[in-house]
């Protein structure tokens, strides 16, 4: 039998479509619905802008602009790096005092593609910082000296979460220290733009045997028709002074060698106002305060 043309290239096509398989048409790109980069950003470091890709699956392309405060400039952007999932780069390529616009894409490798950007922009500064902080310390003062950079306007000093000092210029500044054992010291610098920086944190501990200290801890229990006052014992002291502040008028009420003070109550009162002070050698030390409520 003999076969026609037409036939054997039907059967030829049939043969070569059995044997390789039917292939789908390509993907364009452009329908591939990459995310775009979320978890991506920028922080300021010493010497550079740190650029954070905090993507799980995807390496991110970055790309940069400078802005430039002209009328007719065109934003140009600038291939600057392709950062691995959950990765940072150090783009050090930055000049104090511009603003960048960063450029964030998602990479996608088996297609070659990338996805929509974001973007992000920041202004390079060196960060709001001190230098080296040193504390002198004295018998009832202090003094914070350190070195303030080129973007740090001032610091301010607190002591026991109260402002104590400014340092300025001169990178200093002295204060008298509170009637506490333990004291807390916080430095913190600030910019020209009243934008607060990274903050150095210390404690002082004073000496017992040269300050003389008012009672520490002092604690106010109050049972029934009585009220016990108690504090921690100090060293090199020779007793305390107990006094009760009624409407302003203060008054002594007795004088103990003890951590320990007992005040009876007369009928149903409110706050009751102590004072406490220690006394060495004939001399006083500041009081402290304590209420007892109901």
């Amino acid at each position: 039998m003999k076969i026609s043309k037409p036939r054997l290239l039907l059967m030829a096509a049939v043969l070569a479509a059995a044997a390789c398989g039917i292939k789908a048409p390509p993907i364009p790109k452009d329908s591939l619905k990459i995310p775009y980069p979320v978890n991506v950003g920028l922080a300021l470091q010493d010497d550079g802008v740190l650029v954070t890709n905090g993507e799980d699956n995807y390496t991110v392309l970055v790309e940069k602009s400078v802005n430039e405060d002209t009328l007719f400039s065109n934003r140009m952007f600038k291939r600057v790096s392709m950062v691995n999932p959950e990765s940072v780069y150090l783009d050090k390529d930055v000049k104090e005092g511009l603003t960048y616009t960063y450029r964030f894409r998602n990479y996608n490798a088996q297609y070659n593609t990338y996805s929509v950007p974001t973007v992000r922009t920041i202004k390079y500064f060196a960060p709001v910082k001190l230098g080296e902080v040193k504390i002198e310390q004295h018998v009832s003062s202090a003094c914070v000296s350190t070195r303030l950079n080129s973007v740090t306007e001032y610091a301010v000093v607190s002591v026991n979460g109260h402002e104590a000092g400014h340092i300025g210029e001169n990178g200093s500044a002295c204060f008298d220290l509170p009637n506490s054992l333990v004291v807390s010291i916080i430095v913190i610098p600030y910019d020209y733009n009243g934008n607060a920086g990274t903050p150095y944190e210390t404690t002082l501990k004073r000496d017992e045997a040269l300050v003389l200290l008012p009672p520490q801890n002092v604690r106010a229990l109050r049972e029934r028709n009585r009220i016990v006052l108690t504090w921690d014992k100090a060293a090199n002291v020779d007793g305390y002074s107990v006094y009760i502040n009624e409407g302003g008028t203060v008054r002594p009420l007795a004088k103990t060698d003890i951590t320990l003070y007992q005040y009876n109550l007369s009928g149903n009162r409110g706050c009751v106002d102590f004072e406490l002070s220690s006394e060495r050698n004939g001399k006083e030390s500041d009081r402290v305060k304590v209420t007892s409520c109901p």
